[in-house]
């Protein structure tokens, strides 16, 4: 449940302070499938490529 929570501030916070200070959150969830796939990808690979 903490997680959630957290995750909405997260969230929150962001794009809140994004559409807050004059951008367009059309942008945003327009390049989100492939921001949030090379973001997701790089957290993926560097949680399982060598230490």
């Amino acid at each position: 449940m903490i997680i959630i929570v957290g995750l909405v501030i997260v969230f929150v916070g962001i794009f809140g302070g994004y559409v807050l200070s004059g951008g367009k959150l059309g942008i945003i969830l327009h390049a989100l499938p492939f921001e949030g796939m090379m973001i997701g990808g790089a957290a993926v690979g560097s949680l399982i490529g060598p230490h």
